[in-house]
């Protein structure tokens, strides 16, 4: 819950611990996590939030090893949090979508994030970023980007992510508020029934969604609480997770689709002029 760090400034100074930092100075692995999302559910629907992973080389990516998760929003781009991605700059970052290992990765061509993330601000504001992919996710519908402000309350929303052993699992999840830190929209969700998210194994970037007949309509993206470090995966602790809301980046959504839209022609030209020269 970042809009209230400022707040909580002097505990942290006084206790030394960083709460104000909802992540870790690298990207999480699967490699070291114990827990899911605590008091959740096995999930099989929802295909658009997937997972990322990283490796030195596309030839030693693993499925296995979940860094954070991600949200296609178009057939070639995933949206996630920045300091997730940025965590790892030099690595290859890979997407893939339902059981870890039961359909190919797709490796990233590009991070893009937003251009008002600055990585050394411990509020750690517009943590968003989207990722070209280098070719297409098939059989997967993307998520959509909401009309209007989705409403406080429980409604049809689901928080989810995978856990260590890569199971797919979701959770009820309750909007409680919607402030905004500066020009940065926040959704603070509750997850119901006391769950909890796990950071520790790959839960930042993972997906806000509601159900809709057509496409799931990915509402946010958590990007951590300031209780993090101490609630992470302990069950009924959560009260506020901070997500970015993917209505109040409705721009920079559309950017991103306009970017994956001119990687496919891209691509599509290119192909057409090797069929020419052939």
């Amino acid at each position: 819950m970042r809009t209230l760090t400022w707040r909580v400034a002097a505990l942290v100074a006084a206790i030394g611990a960083p709460l104000a930092v909802a992540g870790c100075t690298v990207a999480p692995s699967a490699a070291s996590s114990t827990g899911a999302i605590q008091g959740g559910q096995p999930e099989s629907n929802w295909l658009a939030a997937g997972y990322l992973t990283y490796a030195d080389t596309a030839g030693d990516l693993d499925p296995s090893l979940l860094a954070c998760g991600g949200t296609l929003i178009a057939p070639n781009v995933v949206m996630t949090a920045a300091h997730c991605v940025l965590a790892q700059p030099t690595s290859t970052w890979a997407f893939g979508t339902g059981t870890p290992g039961s359909s190919p990765l797709v490796t990233v061509a590009s991070v893009n994030p937003h251009p008002q993330y600055n990585p050394n601000n411990p509020l750690r504001n517009y943590d968003l970023a989207y990722l070209v992919l280098t070719s297409p996710i098939e059989g997967v519908v993307p998520a959509t980007v909401p009309s209007a402000e989705p409403a406080d309350g429980c409604g049809d929303y689901e928080a989810v992510g995978y856990d260590a052993q890569g199971n797919r699992v979701g959770a009820s999840a309750c909007i409680v508020v919607r402030p905004t830190l500066g020009s940065d929209p926040i959704l603070e969700v509750h997850p119901a029934g006391g769950s909890a998210l796990c950071v520790s194994d790959g839960d930042y970037g993972s997906a806000l969604l509601q159900n809709d007949s057509a496409a799931p309509v990915l509402l946010g993206l958590f990007v951590g609480s300031v209780t993090q470090p101490l609630t992470d995966c302990v069950s009924g602790s959560q009260y506020l997770d901070g997500y970015e809301s993917a209505y109040g980046y409705a721009d920079f959504f559309q950017q991103a689709a306009d970017d994956g839209a001119a990687a496919l022609d891209g691509s599509a030209d290119a192909g057409a002029d090797a069929g020419t020269d052939s």
